[in-house]
């Protein structure tokens, strides 16, 4: 009988160990797609926004729309899927990018499709308008003054629609589709932080990437963008048909504070959480650090923190803050303060510059040097990593099912081993 005990717990466990590893195989095999950006990014700098659109978010400063007709009070989910908050640009060596973030946390809505106008050359008096029914019959007016080469269909289910080119012949004049070659045209979807970092972090984009010689661009990319996008989920409406005005392919910073026009919040601000990147609410406007992919970007005597924010170098010696011109004073040199402590003292804050001011925080602010320009993971206030080897992501590889079932594996080890035992000793003592 002991024999027969022993037998089964066998079975059984090699049941369990065989059982273990097919979801460990799929678990590991299956790891979610990451985003993709320029320069082995997976996220856009600030520098890199092009448009700010209103949206039906609350408390969003750069104004209100209902794109579904319904009323603001109905900012449900499935219209958030369709309702483009902001839009990104960048150029390499070969490609342009274009990426834009709705206010759904995860996704863009299943019917969508963005289309991008491009003015290769920055001229309006030249190409055609975005009133563009050869793309989609929903293109029927243009609030820009025109003068675009090339317009790109991006569908929501991460596929290129088409590429069209404004040609006057054959006549009439109007938009053609682009035969597709070997050129690149890449489309992608999914969900990551939104750089401009208001209100909420994460949210579903859509992105492009699309050889340059396809649309007349180098990597200087001076040309004009107009982002637009069309829904046809019944009963949200016709889509975000204006995301935004249209705008420079290089972010306009018109009085060269090295912070982008467009992402100043145009009423000002009442709390911390309507600042972009992190920025602090002073007095009823946001103070905001020049973002930034590489020190480069910054303006001399400053550096690029791993979050993409330029910050004073500091240096000099010191003693107390008295004597660093609004840094801190850290191991005997004057440094920038860290978003979150406490070494601007009890009555004063860091602002995401890298410099103290008055007051406490007023809102859900910035995260410090916290985060990864480089398109790593961005830590906020209070967020810390946690957990040895098995606080894995199971999003990713699986890894925290895996050990739970390598626990269980050893758990059902230990006791088969243990009835062993005691079969064993029963048997000697019989």
């Amino acid at each position: 009988m002991a024999r027969d005990r022993v037998a089964q717990d066998a079975s059984m466990l090699r049941r369990a160990i065989t059982a273990a590893a097919i979801v460990a195989t799929a678990s590991t095999t299956l790891p979610a797609a990451a985003a993709t950006w320029v320069g082995n990014r997976t996220t856009p700098s600030l520098r890199e926004i092009i448009a700010v659109d209103a949206t039906g978010e609350t408390d969003w400063p750069y104004g209100q729309e209902d794109v579904a007709g319904d009323g603001l009070a109905n900012f449900k989910l499935p219209e958030q899927s369709i309702d483009f908050r902001t839009a990104y640009a960048a150029t390499d060596a070969s490609n342009f990018w274009l990426r834009t973030y709705v206010s759904a946390a995860d996704a863009v809505g299943p019917e969508v499709t963005v289309y991008v106008f491009v003015d290769a050359d920055a001229n309006s008096a030249t190409g055609g308008s975005a009133n563009a029914i050869e793309a989609n019959a929903l293109l029927t007016n243009d609030p820009t003054v025109g003068g675009y080469e090339y317009v790109v269909g991006i569908r929501s289910n991460g596929t290129i629609e088409n590429v069209w080119q404004w040609r006057k012949t054959p006549a009439p004049a109007g938009w053609q589709v682009v035969a597709a070659g070997n050129d690149t045209r890449v489309a992608e979807t999914g969900k990551d932080l939104d750089p401009i970092r208001v209100l909420t972090r994460q949210h579903g984009y859509l992105q492009a990437k699309i050889a340059l010689t396809t649309l007349g661009l180098t990597s200087v990319c001076n040309a004009h963008l107009y982002v637009r996008s069309v829904n046809k989920t019944a009963g949200l409406g016709n889509g975000d048909l204006d995301v935004g005005k249209a705008s420079a392919c290089v972010s306009v910073d018109s009085n060269g504070d090295h912070v982008p026009d467009i992402v100043v919040p145009p009423s000002g601000c009442t709390n911390d959480s309507q600042c972009p990147q992190n920025g602090v609410c002073e007095n009823g406007k946001c103070i905001v650090a020049p973002p930034c992919v590489t020190t480069a970007d910054c303006s001399a005597n400053q550096q690029c923190t791993n979050d993409g924010r330029c910050v004073p170098q500091g240096g000099g010696a010191c003693t107390s803050n008295d004597q660093c011109n609004g840094l801190v004073c850290a191991s005997g040199k004057c440094a920038p303060c860290t978003a979150g402590g406490n070494e601007c003292g009890p009555d004063n804050r860091c602002a995401p510059d890298g410099r103290c001011v008055a007051g406490p925080a007023t809102g859900d602010g910035g995260n410090g040097d916290n985060g990864d320009a480089d398109g790593g993971i961005a830590l906020e206030p209070g967020e810390r990593v946690v957990g040895g080897a098995f606080h894995c992501s199971a999003g990713r590889a699986g890894g925290s099912e895996l050990a739970v079932l390598v626990l269980m594996g050893a758990a059902a080890i230990g006791t088969a081993s243990r009835r062993r035992r005691s079969s064993t000793s029963s048997k000697a003592r019989e």
